[in-house]
């Protein structure tokens, strides 16, 4: 599984997890291609990766929810988001996402 900050909006930089980490991984390798691509073939390589996680990988996208302290499944749209907008920060020289 992948733990995605309260937002949903990146990776939860203070969880060491697994699945964050094969995450970032793939990110990684896929930054390149993402920085010169036209915005359909972003959204694609973004749809790929969420794909490659919850349905190659049968893992789910989790955001915390800070009241009751569990966290629940994102959805594939949200989830989307989170790529997206962790690839664009990438891209853009942000690394604090993939940080180890």
């Amino acid at each position: 599984d992948v733990i995605c900050d309260a937002e949903g909006l990146g990776l939860n930089h203070d969880v060491n997890h697994t699945g964050n980490n094969r995450l970032k991984v793939l990110l990684n390798l896929q930054t390149k291609r993402y920085k010169k691509s036209n915005p359909d073939a972003k959204h694609t390589i973004a749809e790929d990766v969420v794909c490659s996680i919850i349905d190659d990988a049968s893992s789910q996208f989790l955001r915390l929810d800070e009241l009751s302290g569990r966290y629940n499944p994102m959805s594939r749209e949200s989830a989307l988001a989170c790529i997206k907008n962790c690839l664009d920060a990438t891209t853009e020289g942000e690394k604090r996402h993939f940080r180890s």
